[in-house]
Order: C-alpha cells, then structure tokens, then sequence
C-alpha cells in the first residue's frame, strides 16, 4: 500500500510538471522565421493602433530592409505583417510571454527573445539591433566586401 501511494504521488507530479511546462515548450508564431529574420512583436491597443504602427513602420522600410528586419503586429487573434504581402492572418491567441498591449518583443534570428519594450520607439530598437552579435558580423562583413 504504502509503495501505491509513493507511484500516485510520481504520476501526479509529472502530469503536474508536464501541464505547467507545456506553454514553455510551445512554438511561437514568429517560429517560421527563425534564421531568416529580426522580429519586433507588438501587441497593440486596438485596430486603430495595429494600423497606425503598421503605417508609422512604413518610414522606415530601408532600415528594416537593412537589419533583416520584420514587424509582427498582434491585435487579439490577427496577426499584420510588415514587409509583406500585408494579408491577415488568424492565429491561437497566445500571449505565453506576458506581454502588456503596446509593449513589444524584440526576436533574434536565434527566435529568442532579446530585448521587452514598453514603448515602440524604433529608433532605440534599431541602436539594440545593431549592437547584437550577429549584427555587428552582418556590418564588419558588408564593410570587407565594399573594401576588397
């Protein structure tokens, strides 16, 4: 009996264990382009807000383009892109990551979380991105081929 209560006991703690890690292990939805882009995911206020960011962003479009840069717009369960074909997409609303409305991420091209905002001020998020690692490799490269 007494061994009985000791499995119960292991069994309940590894269902607990697997229930509380399971949003930990979940793919985000930036996922898809890992390797291929910078991410800045902001959660905005309302659909005014998710559209005036996406037309703010528009300014800076060489800047992203330079940076391998995308902006991620997140309103409930639409999702605006930018640069791209501007379509919306639905997604599971997920907000594992426990961020406020008009607080933004910022994802490397690892897909990890690098840097929280509280407020989208590109040009602080441009200085961030050009002090990653990755980034200053991207720069010192560019600069090798101009000069060669």
């Amino acid at each position: 009996m007494f061994t009985y209560q000791i499995n119960m006991k292991n069994i309940a703690l590894i269902l607990l264990l697997n229930v509380l890690t399971l949003p930990l292990s979940a793919t985000p939805f930036w996922a898809q382009y890992k390797w291929q882009s910078r991410i800045v995911v902001y959660y905005a206020e309302s659909e005014s807000d998710m559209s005036a960011s996406i037309v703010n962003a528009h300014q800076y479009e060489w800047a992203f383009s330079e940076r391998r840069l995308r902006f991620i717009v997140v309103f409930e369960e639409t999702v605006r892109r930018f640069p791209d074909n501007g379509d919306n997409v639905t997604l599971q609303p997920d907000n594992a990551y426990a961020v406020s409305p008009g607080e933004s991420l910022l994802i490397g091209l690892d897909g990890g979380i690098k840097h929280h905002y509280t407020d989208l001020v590109w040009q602080e998020i441009f200085r961030d991105i050009d002090r990653m690692p990755m980034r200053r490799a991207e720069i010192e490269q560019r600069k090798q081929s101009k000069d060669s």
